[in-house]
């Protein structure tokens, strides 16, 4: 039976998921930092201006 109240369209929201979003924020963290140390944010930059154009088409 489908559980609506759930996250995730009645998916529990268990260990394994909330291990698989913190292993995908160190990813990106990570990525970040290196991106910082060798071309000076400039990926960084870009990829947080691009998510502000996103977020204002959506009417965030």
């Amino acid at each position: 039976m489908l559980n609506l109240t759930s996250p995730v369209g009645g998916l529990p929201m268990g260990p394994t998921m909330i291990k698989g979003f913190a292993i995908a924020a160190l990813a990106l963290l990570g990525a970040s930092q290196v991106d910082q140390y060798l071309t000076h944010g400039r990926y960084t930059d870009a990829t947080m201006m691009m998510v502000r154009q996103m977020r204002h088409s959506f009417g965030i």
